[in-house]
Parts: C-alpha cells; sequence; structure tokens
C-alpha cells in the first residue's frame, strides 16, 4: 500500500473517530445539562412547597374575573386576567388555588390584555399547600405584566368558598349561591394571592340564569341577555383583599333607602321576606353616619347591599359592599322574634359595618393579627348599640360574652391575641373568643385609660395612615404612642403578645393598700409572667376615680394621700371601676366586707356588682376563695333585680315542654320537631338547643341523631348540643363516639366541629373521663379541633380539681361541727 495513503487513511480514521467521540461528548454533556436544569428546576419548584406564605417577587395590581354558573350541575367555569407587578427576577409564578380544575394549556403570561403572551414550560399543583407554580424557560422581566388562566370548579354545601345555600319557597326548594372567602377561600373560586397583604383591584363579570339576581361588591353597569342567560358587568373596585371579594345570585327582593349624604342601601332577602329586614336597615344608616363622623371618613364604595341568606358559617361576612347576613342575624319581625333576636340583629349589623372601616379599609397583614379587625369591631359595635339603645345594658352584655373567653385564658393551654401561626394552621381556628372578646376588653381598657377623645383622636390618625393598605398591631401601637406620649409599644405588648392575664390581690394596712399581680390560672399553677396593669379605683363614691399603672409586681397607695374622707375605715374601694380592665381583683376580708356592705346599700354600679360576683366565682373556681366565702357574698345580691347581673337566661316555654316529654307520651316533642320544620329559622336554634334536655334517654339518643339528619344546617348542629347537661351527658359522649367517624367529622367543620365537642366534653369532671376521651381521639387528630380538644380537657381537670376542694371544704365544716358538739 501506498504509505502516503495509507498516512492519510489512518489521518481520516482518527479524525472520523475524533470528531464522532467529539459529538457523543458534547451530546452527552447536553445531555447531562438537560438534566442539570431539570434538577434545579424541581429544586425551585421544591422551595416553594410547606411554607407558610407565598414569595414576593410577584404582586397582583388587578383580577379580572369571568365566571359562568351552571346551576343544573352545580359548576362553574372560571376565566381570569390578572395584572401582575414583577418586583424582583424570578423563573416562577407562586399563587394559591384549591379545589379547582386548571386548564393548563390556557395559562399564559404576556404584558398586554388579552395577548397571547408566553406559556409557561412547567406548572406544578400543590394540593396539599394549595398552591399552583408555574415556571418558565426565561426568567421574567421586571416591570408589569398579564397572567391569563381559565378553570373550572364545582359549587360545593361546605359553607365555604363558592357554595349553595338550599332553601323552601312557597313548598319548592330553591338554591341560592354565595361566596364566603374569609380566612382563606378565595382560591376556592379563582386562582389569586390569597394573603390579606396581597391587595388588588378587581372587576367582576357573572354569566347568571336570566331570572335570578346577581349582586357583588360594586353596583353592576351592564346586563348582556342571551336567550336564557344573561352576563352582568360590575364596576370596577377600590383596592382590598381576596377574602373580602364576594357575589350573591338566587332568586331576591329588596327594599332599600338613602343615607343623608345620598348612599343608595338596599337589604335583599329571599322573596317574600326582605319586608322584615326594615329594622336592619334603618339602624344600617343610622350606623354608618355614625361612623362616618366617628372616624372623620365616609364610607368609601359607591353602593351598601346587605344580603340575608339561609347558612352561613358566621352570623355575618363583612365583604367591601355587599355584607352577608345569615338571614337570622338580619331580618326581625315584630310579631315572631323575641328581645334577644332584635338584640343580636343589632350587634350584627354594626359589627359587619364597623369592619367597612377596621379591616376593608385598614387590613390587618397577616391573620396572626385577625384582633385589629375582630376586637375592635367588637368593641365599637357595642359602643354604638349601647348609645342607640342604653336600655340593653350591651357593656354587661360584652362581660357576659367574655366569659368564655376568660375562662379559655385562665388555661395555660391558651393563645396569646396576637396568635403566632405556623404552616399547617388554618386561620379560621383563630375566629374565637380570645380574638373577639378579650381583643374588645383589651380595647376598653385602652380607651378608658387615655380618655375616649384622645383614644378617637389616635384611632382616626391610624386609620388614615393606614387606609387601603395594611397594619400590623406594633404600627397601631406606634401611632398611639406618637398621639399620647404614653408608652404603648411596651406596655401594650404585655396583653396581645402574652397569654392570659392577672389577678391583683390587694389588702389594706391601716390606710395603706398593698396591690400585687400574679399570674390568674384556674388549676391553681404559677408563671412568671407580668403584665403593665391601668389599675382604676374607686373609694366610698364614682365622684373622684383614680388611675395609675401597676408595672411592677407589687406596689403600695397611701389612701391619706389621695384625699381625706369620711369614715375611711368602713369605706368601700372598689378596683377595675365599672370593669373597664382585663384583670381579676382578690381582695382581703376586710375589703370584701365594706363591699358586700355597699351591695346591701345598693351603691355600686350594675357594672361593679356583676364584675364583683364574677370575679368572686372565677377566684373560687380557681381554690383560691373557698366556696362558702362565695356564697356569703352571693347573700348580698337578695335583694338584686338587674337581671344581667342575675344571669336570668334560659328557653322558656320549650324546655319546660321537654321535661314532659318521654317515650310514652311523644306530643311536647313532636310538636316541636314540627315547629322546628315550620318555622323561618328564627326558632330553628332555640329548639335545636331545648329538644335535648328531656329526662327521658331514649329522647335524648333521638334529638341527637336528628341533628345529624338533612334536615339540620351543619351551621346549627352545635345549637343542638348547647344545653347539654349533667345528665345527659352520656348519652352525648356516646352518640358522639358512635357517630364521629362517618357522619360528624363529616359533616362538620371549623368552628362548628369544634364548639360540637367543647359542648360535651367539659360537662365532665373526672380524670378518668378525661383519659377515655383523649383515647379515642388520639387516632382522629384533626387540626381544627386539636386546641379546643386540648382546652376542653384542661377544663375537665379543673372541675375535679374544684369539685375535690368543695369536699374537703366541707368535710372539715362537718368535723368542726363535731367536735364543738364533742365540746358542749
Amino acid at each position: 500500500m501506498d504509505p502516503l495513503k495509507s498516512l492519510s487513511n489512518s489521518i481520516m480514521i482518527k479524525s472520523l473517530i475524533f470528531m464522532i467521540l467529539l459529538f457523543l461528548h458534547q451530546n452527552s454533556q447536553a445531555h447531562e445539562g438537560g438534566i442539570v436544569e431539570v434538577r434545579q428546576l424541581q429544586q425551585n419548584v421544591e422551595q416553594f412547597k410547606g411554607q407558610l406564605r407565598l414569595p414576593k417577587f410577584a404582586i397582583p395590581h388587578n383580577y379580572n374575573i369571568s365566571i359562568s354558573v351552571d346551576f343544573s350541575q352545580f359548576t362553574f367555569l372560571g376565566a381570569i386576567e390578572i395584572t401582575i407587578d414583577i418586583v424582583s427576577p424570578t423563573k416562577y409564578l407562586v399563587l394559591n388555588f384549591a379545589d379547582l380544575v386548571i386548564e393548563h394549556d390556557s395559562i399564559w403570561f404576556g404584558g398586554g390584555l388579552g395577548c397571547n403572551g408566553e406559556h409557561p414550560s412547567n406548572i406544578v399543583e400543590v394540593k396539599e399547600d394549595e398552591i399552583l407554580i408555574i415556571g418558565f424557560d426565561d426568567i421574567l422581566p421586571i416591570g408589569k405584566g398579564i397572567l391569563g388562566i381559565r378553570y373550572n370548579g364545582t359549587i360545593n354545601d361546605q359553607l365555604r368558598g363558592f357554595y349553595g345555600s338550599a332553601y323552601e319557597q312557597y313548598g319548592e326548594m330553591q338554591t341560592m349561591l354565595v361566596t364566603q372567602f374569609q380566612p382563606t377561600d378565595a382560591r376556592r373560586c379563582f386562582p389569586c394571592w390569597d394573603e390579606p397583604a396581597f391587595k388588588a383591584t378587581f372587576k367582576i363579570a357573572l354569566e347568571v340564569p336570566s331570572n335570578l339576581v346577581a349582586l357583588s361588591n360594586m353596583p353592576a353597569i351592564s346586563e348582556k341577555y342571551n336567550g336564557l342567560v344573561k352576563t352582568v358587568y360590575f364596576q370596577e373596585s377600590p383596592i382590598m383583599s381576596t377574602y373580602l371579594v364576594a357575589f350573591v345570585i338566587g332568586s331576591l327582593d329588596y327594599i332599600e333607602t338613602y343615607s343623608p349624604d345620598g348612599l343608595k342601601i338596599r337589604l335583599y332577602a329571599s322573596v317574600g321576606k326582605s319586608n322584615r329586614g326594615k329594622f336592619a336597615l334603618d339602624l344600617a344608616v343610622k350606623t354608618l353616619d355614625l361612623y362616618k363622623r366617628y372616624f372623620s371618613i365616609p364610607y368609601g364604595l359607591p353602593k351598601l347591599d346587605m344580603v340575608g341568606v339561609p347558612s352561613l358559617r358566621c352570623e355575618g361576612m363583612e365583604n367591601y359592599g355587599l355584607i352577608i347576613y345569615r338571614e337570622t342575624y338580619l331580618l326581625y319581625d315584630e310579631l315572631l322574634s323575641s328581645q334577644k333576636d332584635k338584640q343580636e340583629v343589632a350587634d350584627t349589623v354594626a359589627h359587619e359595618l364597623a369592619h367597612q372601616w377596621l379591616g376593608n379599609l385598614v387590613t390587618m397583614e397577616w391573620w396572626s393579627d385577625l384582633w385589629l379587625n375582630e376586637a375592635f369591631a367588637t368593641w365599637m359595635a357595642h359602643s354604638v348599640i349601647n348609645d342607640f339603645f342604653p336600655e340593653w345594658n350591651m357593656w354587661i352584655q360584652l362581660l357576659d360574652d367574655t366569659l368564655e373567653s376568660l375562662e379559655l385564658d385562665a388555661l395555660d393551654e391558651c393563645h396569646p391575641i396576637q396568635v403566632n401561626m405556623t404552616y399547617g394552621i388554618d386561620p379560621i381556628v383563630m375566629f374565637d373568643p380570645i380574638v373577639y372578646n378579650k381583643g374588645a376588653i383589651v380595647i376598653l381598657m385602652v380607651q378608658s385609660y387615655l380618655g375616649h377623645i384622645s383614644f378617637q383622636k389616635s384611632l382616626d390618625t391610624y386609620i388614615k395612615r393606614y387606609s387601603f393598605t395594611n397594619a400590623k398591631t406594633e404600627d397601631l401601637w406606634s401611632v398611639f404612642q406618637e398621639e399620647t406620649k404614653e408608652p404603648f409599644e411596651h406596655m401594650m405588648y404585655s396583653w396581645t403578645k402574652q397569654k392570659g392575664y392577672p389577678v391583683v390581690n390587694v389588702m389594706i394596712k391601716e390606710n395603706i393598700l398593698e396591690i400585687s399581680q400574679s399570674h390568674f390560672l384556674l388549676d391553681g399553677s404559677s408563671s412568671d409572667s407580668q403584665w403593665i396593669i391601668p389599675i382604676t379605683l374607686s373609694q366610698g363614691s364614682y365622684d373622684s376615680p383614680k388611675t395609675f399603672l401597676l408595672d411592677s409586681k407589687s406596689s403600695k397607695l397611701n389612701l391619706t394621700d389621695q384625699g381625706n374622707q369620711e369614715n375611711s375605715q368602713t369605706t368601700w374601694i372598689k378596683l377595675n371601676m365599672n370593669q373597664v380592665g382585663l384583670y381579676k381583683v382578690q381582695y382581703d376580708d376586710e375589703l370584701t366586707t365594706r363591699l358586700r356592705n355597699a351591695i346591701q346599700a345598693n351603691q355600686l354600679s350594675a357594672m361593679d356588682k356583676y364584675g364583683l360576683l364574677d370575679d368572686y366565682f372565677s377566684l373560687c373556681k380557681a381554690t383560691k376563695q373557698t366556696l362558702s366565702s362565695f356564697l356569703s357574698l352571693l347573700n348580698a345580691y337578695r335583694e338584686e333585680t338587674n337581671p344581667f347581673i342575675l344571669r336570668r337566661i334560659g328557653m322558656a316555654v320549650y324546655v319546660s315542654i321537654m321535661q314532659t316529654v318521654n317515650t310514652t307520651n311523644r306530643f311536647g316533642y313532636e310538636f316541636l320537631l314540627k315547629v322546628y320544620k315550620e318555622t323561618d329559622d328564627y326558632e330553628k336554634a332555640l329548639i335545636l338547643a331545648c329538644i335535648a334536655t328531656c329526662p327521658d334517654s331514649n329522647i335524648i339518643i333521638e334529638s341527637l341523631n336528628f341533628l345529624l339528619s338533612s334536615e339540620v344546617s351543619s351551621q346549627n348542629v352545635p345549637d343542638g348540643v348547647s344545653l347539654i347537661n349533667r345528665a345527659s351527658r352520656e348519652f352525648a359522649w356516646t352518640w358522639l363516639k358512635e357517630n364521629w367517624d362517618e357522619k360528624i367529622s363529616k359533616k362538620l367543620s371549623g368552628k362548628g366541629l369544634s364548639n360540637t365537642v367543647s359542648s360535651i366534653v367539659k360537662l365532665f369532671g373526672t380524670s378518668e373521663k378525661a383519659t377515655e376521651i383523649s383515647n379515642f381521639f388520639k387516632s382522629r387528630s384533626n387540626p381544627l379541633i386539636s386546641d379546643t380538644l386540648r382546652q376542653s380537657l384542661k377544663q375537665v381537670m379543673i372541675k375535679e380539681r374544684w369539685i375535690q376542694c368543695v369536699k374537703n371544704e366541707f368535710t372539715l365544716c362537718d368535723t368542726i361541727k363535731d367536735l364543738v358538739r364533742k365540746a358542749l
């Protein structure tokens, strides 16, 4: 062979081999790079899972939402375009969704409305975290863009998200479609950044049957008909949080009026019922005017609709411009409704209207500061209704409503007003008496300490500064400190960030008051907790009250320095004047005797008489006072006639009827069931609460089983166990166990489930029963009831301890009597 040719062939073969090797190497690198890129993509997706909150590299500005409902299938189709501001480099958009079917091929992101922008390269649905992760090949440019998504969903019956509310009208079953998005259920109707701090504007269009009324937060600006359906287009809303978006679709009629400044206010209800809304409508006009003057800011939307719906999991929901109420908390009939019904309607209307400023205009930044919404609305509603109806004694009623929260707060297992939220906690569990009622008492205490004018000025500044944005508790106290020059941030954190509350112990030696504080715990335990307490004090009269801060464990007050008084050795001294402070007071024997005499002489206010009695009973339950000493104090109230002080509460006629019922005489029971089925919801809750109070075990069991039938709405089931007593508690516990897995835990959710458990469990008073209950729930863990169950079991143990203490006390009394008898 020619050497040159042989060399040439060799070079060609080597070159070919080299090229093949190079090609394989390059492809190997490309393949490896692809694996690395996929791994990196997966790694980035993983970082979004299991997080408490959404990332903040993208912020929504506007939602353009179109929803078409199908009443025959109870489904809906949705299309949404969200204007977003990309504020930091990212390849991902992460938002909330739940119980929706996302059309992946429909998702796009671009720079203009209606454009066919870039489609994502990766879409991940993390259903356990209720998030949708949308990934792109390239980093999204800083600035505004539009995200488009099409989806569909089911109209549920769970009283959350977008749900159906069934009711009977003229002998036929009807359904009203309702939204309940608070706290985190807007995501069940449309994909969104479903957190309070992600405020945006909303444009909504609803396609509905043409014979139905469709309502949303804003006024309708046009309607387009297409045969049997119509599309209703609503005006764009001001900036607000997703949980405040709302719509109602159904057969509705309304009554309307106008406020003094021309605002149209309508009250809607199912056909034939709106005429019962006159009391609520008139009250709304007066309340809006008062709030406008108090906050120096007018109501911010062009209309206000209040809608009564058959079923709602709370009394009312403050959606901006479209407040939704459970019918029984909006409609009032002069002939059929009770005085209590009227008070509940007034309180609920005033509460939800207060939210239009405290919650909607200024919104808490995160659910841990829920009290900024709910406690302020609770306090404001009581203040307004007390002005309108002073004969209702609303502040005493607030104290009465607060008893449950203070009993919970006297457990070491409780949480502070500001809840430290962690991953996995459903915000719904925070809607409890601690946040609402304890928070309201804290506000009342601050108002009393500052005075009404200074308090109002500080609150007005806070609302103006944070209007259309979000605020934290720290922001509130910072404004108050700035306005009043008082050390608010330091003082108030002991009340909002620390669980529990103090008991102030008072002793008198000559003319010196020795005052000390400690953590009040019902189980008798102690802690190092300490509060800065605004103490109010009256001595002999209410003419010259004294106020000072107890900012240490103990202090002394020289009463001589406070001004001389006649008969100072016998003059009554009352701390926490009119119960405006969140603390119990324990007096020594001398001061207790003086107060007992003041009660008999009718020298104390109704608030103070109520508060003294409640404090003493709580101290007795915590075994810090004897039962006999409490009974001695109670004897001073023998001439008392105020029903709020005596707590004369009860169900009058219905309980009496059930006392005559047994297996062979079912007439009363059947009669109440007939009334239940025929009534317009005014009496339903009342009847359910009473039918289990029968002394016959068979009727008790039958009435409990009735709670799980289709005739009882899930929202009303807790009413049916609210009056369970000692005689029927074992039947109720057996019923709970037998029906928990298949019925109760499936029918109930949220507060309804936890309230049902609490009502039954806390009736018991032995450690053996507590162990039995605890063992039952060990294999049935549920985050919605975990806190309630723990607190209820603690209440069982406290009751056992108290019972034993009382037994010991009276055993000792009997022993002393025997010794005296023998000595004589």
